[in-house]
């Protein structure tokens, strides 16, 4: 699973927040089509209040085709925090996106156990919250997702 940070995104609402994260990932090599799969995220969103909770937005989505080299992990922090019509009403700043090919096996399931659990670390959602390099959050994420369960 090809995994990136992003930090300090742009962007006023969960719409240009998610469409620069998208953006971000097709210049990364992460994606290949970046309109398709914004508008394929905004539908598999629309209306959820389940994926976003303290502060923590986590929307994953599954693809069929060519749009994804692979699955991808990426973990963003917006420049402002958003209303992503949360559970419990509060602004997100961070945003842990998981784009997954059908085709994906038991290891993506796995990665993603291994990031939850990162994220429910208090160290280290103070780090990435505050923190001005990607490079840190990136090797404490690639570190999470070479744990052995």
């Amino acid at each position: 699973m090809n995994t990136s940070v992003i930090l300090d995104v742009p962007g006023e609402t969960k719409i240009e927040v998610l469409s620069n994260i998208v953006k971000t990932a097709e210049q990364k090599g992460l994606i290949t089509s970046n309109e398709k799969i914004l508008a394929k995220l905004l539908k598999t969103i629309e209306n959820k209040s389940d994926i976003a909770l303290n502060g923590l937005a986590f929307p994953s989505v599954y693809f069929n085709g060519q749009m994804l080299p692979s699955s991808a992990f990426i973990l963003s922090r917006t420049k402002n925090p958003i209303d992503f019509n949360s559970q419990d009403g509060k602004p997100v700043q961070l945003i842990a996106l998981t784009l997954i090919k059908n085709s994906s096996t038991i290891e993506l399931l796995k990665a993603m156990l291994s990031v939850t659990r990162l994220l429910k670390n208090v160290d280290f959602l103070k780090t990435f919250r505050y923190t001005k390099d990607s490079n840190e959050i990136l090797l404490l994420l690639n570190e999470a997702l070479t744990w052995k369960h």
